[in-house]
Parts: structure tokens; sequence; C-alpha cells
């Protein structure tokens, strides 16, 4: 849902009253008032922590209709910072990201799929403009320039 927002609407934000209670982020635990995230937690994450504030949204397009792109340009400490969110809906599939600049630069990687949330993955750069990514089903991939914290 996110990631159709983001390509076609352009909002400026998102409120935390937009999720209801069957499309919770957090679910009761075994041990009340005990609170788990969800997997849709862990999908907003990457959009709240890993995005730049005040980011511009780039242009972006996907050649498949299960793999959602979308794309933000920002500034941080006086640099510019990028992030690329890479959804994929359907089956494990290769995904090639390109266009993107060979500035050396590597990229923090972030996954959240059915079997793990918010897995920080070896950082990876750009080759001849292109980046390749092995992406499980049903899973959320973030790039970025930002560091961690």
């Amino acid at each position: 849902m996110y990631q159709e927002l983001l390509l076609h609407a352009r909002p400026q934000g998102a409120m935390q009253w937009e999720f209801t209670a069957d499309y919770s982020t957090v679910k009761t635990g075994t041990n009340p008032p005990d609170l788990l995230p969800t997997h849709r937690f862990w999908f907003v994450k990457h959009f709240t922590d890993l995005t730049p504030r005040n980011a511009d949204a780039l242009a972006t397009s996907s050649d498949h209709f299960k793999v959602l792109f979308t794309a933000f340009a920002g500034e941080r400490e006086g640099r510019r910072v990028y992030t690329l969110h890479v959804a994929n809906l359907g089956a494990a599939r290769q995904v090639t990201i390109q266009g993107l600049p060979e500035d050396g630069r590597l990229l923090r990687t972030v996954r959240t799929s059915e079997s793990e949330q918010f897995r920080e993955l070896p950082a990876v750069k750009a080759e001849g403009g292109a980046i390749r990514l092995q992406m499980p089903a049903r899973a959320l991939v973030t790039l970025t320039s930002l560091e961690g914290r």
C-alpha cells in the first residue's frame, strides 16, 4: 500500500491513526500487555527510518507489475543522500536497478521479508550504474546512502 501511495499520490507524510485494528502494526503478545511488531511495522520502519526527511521523490519505473520501486533524494549534513525502496510482491526473483550514479558510494542494505525483520545486509555499490539484487518472495529491500544509527 505504501509503495502504491508513494508512486501515485506523492503524500507528504503518514499519520499513525491510519492503521486500524485489521491493519495493525502491532499485536498483543502471550503476556499482555506486551505488544509485538507485525510485518507491517517493519515495512513502515523502512519508510520512516530510511527515507531522508523532506526528501524529493524521484521518477522511477518497473518493468514487472509485481515489483514496485520508489526512490528519494534529500540532504543530510550538507551532502546529498539517496534511498531506494524495492518491494517484491510475488515469487523470489532477481531485480536489477539501473541509472544509478557511479560515485563509488556504498549503499546500506536493509531487508524485511516473511522470515526476517529489518535485517541489515552487506552494503552494495553500483557497478556500471546498476545494482543486482536477489529478492525473496514478498519482501521489501531498501538501499540507502543514509548511515545507520
